[in-house]
């Protein structure tokens, strides 16, 4: 966008710079990443802080080439409740 001098016109006289794109993005990173108001990471394994224990199941099935077989959606319920 920045090479094409193009911008984002989201109507009602707002114009969005390539810049501004860039710093929203990274703010959403950060933000993803720990700086927030839990200064937690919400990617698992970043940080000194992140999630323990992943409720939702496809967060805690086996890999496919472990489990190459379809799973039925609660056959999950094994893997979530073993750790």
């Amino acid at each position: 966008m920045k090479a094409a001098r193009k911008f984002v016109n989201c109507g009602n006289n707002v114009v969005v710079t390539p810049a501004r794109l860039v710093e929203l993005t990274k703010g959403q990173v950060d933000y993803v990443l720990g700086r927030n108001p839990n200064s937690m990471s919400y990617m698992v394994g970043y940080g000194t802080r992140f999630p323990q224990k992943i409720p939702h199941h496809g967060s805690v099935i086996p890999l496919i080439d472990q489990h190459p077989k379809h799973m039925q959606c609660h056959e999950g319920d094994v893997f979530q409740n073993s750790g």
